[in-house]
């Protein structure tokens, strides 16, 4: 098949016979690149540097760096484009197209990686978030957020949308054969268009762009969790957290033994993955006294927090927004403290 690259890698032009009957008519066509690319992702700390390949997804070329960062994103991998140290190709030109199909991400040493979240069949359909997980229950984890009150868009707005994104297809219009994913605003004004062969591909280009560019945040909430156990410094509590309501942070420079224990501060760090986490705390020796949890990245509303099931009353919105919860009395036996914002 005789083949010219198009339209920075994203058309060729092809030979084909157009049956009419039984005669046949040489002639050529336009059709739109499927290539497979591969993700790379690189993590962790200098000295615990980790590389693995997290998934390969078929895809049309082009604006792969905006796809790489769209998926990542999406998969709640990355918070903010200051999270990623490079996004490059790597490896020789391949195929008759001479494409480079494999990406690596290089994330900074300070970003914490979930596991979890990395657990995917590695031939995926893009980060809608819900094709290629490995188990039912990873859907737990999943980032999710609503629009904020008052967001409307007008019927007439919402029925015009679709005649502006085909206008603005220019390879579907060579092609005839490619999805696409639009950005407009409230009103109906087209800010950005992305084009590949897969749906979930053209908004992961979309999102990559708005994200690289800092326009989106997280839609979930991610809040920091510090917890100073105010007594036994030098035996601090153990925490424990399900997977499903957040992760340990393990990479901080005073955490010797790699167990989310920060020796310099006396402090553990949670990631959290909702408006509600839950963790329990053991006491290491001695009783657990008194133990204080500082909330930070917690979005504006109610908090409420309970310990046992026991409603905690000592609840302050300190004035740089974080939330301080002192749990009441001691304990010799492990705790669960559960924290929620909203009702």
């Amino acid at each position: 098949m005789e083949r010219s690259l198009l339209v920075e890698q994203r058309v060729v032009e092809v030979a084909v016979q157009r049956m009419n009957g039984s005669a046949g008519l040489q002639g050529r066509d336009l059709l739109a690149v499927e290539e497979p690319l591969e993700l790379r992702l690189g993590y962790g700390t200098a000295e615990e540097r980790r590389s693995r390949s997290i998934t390969v997804t078929m895809r049309t070329p082009g604006s792969d760096i905006e796809l790489a960062a769209g998926f990542l994103f999406a998969e709640g991998l990355v918070q903010c484009s200051g999270d990623i140290e490079i996004i490059q190709h790597c490896g020789p030109p391949a195929g008759p197209l001479r494409l480079r199909n494999v990406l690596r991400v290089e994330l900074k040493s300070a970003v914490d990686v979930n596991s979890t979240r990395l657990e995917r069949n590695f031939l995926s359909t893009s980060s809608c978030g819900i094709c290629g997980k490995a188990s039912l229950k990873a859907l737990a984890t999943l980032p999710h957020g609503r629009l904020p009150d008052g967001f409307v868009v007008s019927a007439s707005s919402i029925h015009h949308l679709p005649e502006k994104l085909r206008q603005a297809q220019t390879v579907f219009d060579r092609t005839g054969g490619l999805h696409a994913a639009a950005l407009f605003d409230r009103d109906g004004r087209l800010h950005d268009l992305r084009e590949d062969i897969g749906r979930h591909n053209a908004v992961d280009k979309l999102i990559g762009r708005q994200f690289l560019d800092g326009v989106l945040k997280p839609l979930g909430i991610k809040p920091s969790v510090v917890i100073d156990i105010q007594a036994h410094h030098d035996y601090p509590a153990k925490v424990e957290i399900a997977e499903e309501f957040g992760h340990l942070n393990r990479n901080s420079p005073g955490d010797q033994n790699n167990d989310g224990y920060d020796e310099s501060t006396g402090a553990y760090q949670i990631t959290a993955t909702g408006p509600r986490v839950e963790f329990t705390l053991s006491p290491r020796s001695g009783l657990l006294v008194r133990p204080v949890v500082e909330i930070a990245g917690l979005p504006a509303g109610a908090v409420t927090a309970t310990m046992d099931g026991r409603w905690v009353e000592k609840i302050v919105r300190l004035e740089n927004g974080n939330v301080l919860i002192e749990l009441p009395g001691e304990s010799a036996f492990p705790v669960t403290v559960a924290v929620k914002v909203g009702s």
